[in-house]
């Protein structure tokens, strides 16, 4: 009887944990999508404000 219950407590030590690991990665991976998009959606903004104000970055830079 100590063995099983030994066996049920580890098994369910162990469910809990990767069930924890999951979770995590699943909030780093949202928050990295969001990061992501939200430099896709400033980069789109800048591009559309340097082109309204006829910039040429390259050129610039140069």
């Amino acid at each position: 009887m100590n063995g099983a219950l030994a066996t049920t407590l580890i098994g369910i030590t162990g469910g809990g944990l990767l069930t924890l690991h999951a979770l995590f990665f699943r909030m780093i991976f949202t928050r990295l999508d969001r990061v992501y998009d939200l430099a896709m959606d400033q980069g789109k903004r800048l591009a559309r404000i340097e082109a309204k104000l006829e910039i040429d970055p390259p050129a610039e830079a140069a």
